[in-house]
């Protein structure tokens, strides 16, 4: 039996009143994203330089160096934080590019104490930066901090695309991780949805216009 075309026009209306749906849903989210990490240029290499000494003579420990790999969240919120120091301004709004693993192997690195950075980054364009010292950001509300080291940091650059960062991160007093991590975005199952039911949306144009 072959669909009449009220039919035919009742379900695209549905299947377009869904994909406006997703989309508003979709709205507070338009600034996180999921990034793939290209594991053939994303590592962290251990060092220490802690002296091991054998009938050879004395050497620090050898560095060795892990693959990283998966999928991650990156998320831009504007936040604001209340300032004091000025006389006129009462807060200041700083773009911050937070990190959340969600699938990421680190491939025996872990074992080693290395964890991803779990600090926020402050956007400058597509640049950004970010310290783990917990005072970093307490400068702008005129707050008394204290804090002690040492601490890691991260760099790179974002443009909702293409995500690059260099990073450090002490391993105690005696151990350091560097590490990089170079990475694209990939569409989100929630976005593929939405491309199928936006093309749905456009057939029932093409199908009210025919008749």
């Amino acid at each position: 039996m072959t669909p009449k075309p009220k039919t035919i026009a009742a379900s695209l209306h549905l299947a377009t009143g869904i994909a406006a749906g997703l989309l508003a849903a979709m709205v507070p989210q338009a600034h996180a994203r999921l990034i793939e990490i290209d594991a053939s240029q994303s590592y962290a290499t251990y060092t220490s330089n802690f002296v091991i000494c054998d009938p050879s003579g004395c050497s620090p420990a050898p560095a060795q160096t892990f693959m990283l790999s998966g999928i991650f969240d990156a998320n831009v919120r504007t936040e604001s934080f209340p300032v004091s120091f000025f006389p006129t301004v009462t807060t200041i709004e700083l773009d911050l590019l937070r990190l959340t693993p969600v699938s990421v192997d680190f491939h025996g690195a872990d074992g080693l104490g290395f964890r991803f950075p779990d600090f926020p980054g402050v956007m400058n364009g597509t640049s950004f930066s970010g310290s783990a010292d917990p005072c970093s950001l307490f400068f702008l509300q005129g707050s008394t901090c204290m804090s002690l080291g040492p601490f890691g940091g991260i760099a790179g650059s974002y443009d909702g695309e293409n995500f690059t960062l260099d990073g450090t991160a002490p391993n105690g007093f005696f151990d350091q991780f560097t590490y990089r991590i170079v990475g694209h975005t990939v569409p989100e199952p929630g976005t593929l949805a939405l491309t199928a039911l936006a093309g749905l949306g456009m057939l029932k144009r093409r199908t009210a216009k025919r008749t």
